[in-house]
């Protein structure tokens, strides 16, 4: 995450790109899947620098994917990411 060379965005348009027209052609329906997860990382080297998952003793990310897939299921591109860390400040 601190290399500055790679970012989600960079990483999200390279597989959109490669997704050609004609891939989206073949589906006449697209399934845009969607979840939030939560990275714990409570224990790990440096986790006080990170904000607070669902206790001020937990510590880690939630990252949300969008995952354009086909009608039978099958994972076709990584649509978005977006990752966050919750103040400890805003709980309850």
């Amino acid at each position: 995450m601190s290399n500055e060379k790679v970012n989600v965005e960079a990483l999200i348009e390279s597989q959109l790109s490669n997704w050609s027209a004609n891939q989206l052609s073949e589906h006449s329906i697209i399934l845009a899947i969607q979840d939030t997860t939560e990275l714990d990382l409570t224990g790990k080297r440096s986790s006080e620098q990170l904000g607070c998952l669902e206790s001020e003793y937990k510590h880690g990310l939630f990252l949300h994917n969008t995952l354009l897939c086909s009608v039978e299921g099958v994972p076709q591109v990584l649509f978005n990411q977006h990752y966050w860390s919750r103040d400890p400040a805003t709980l309850g």
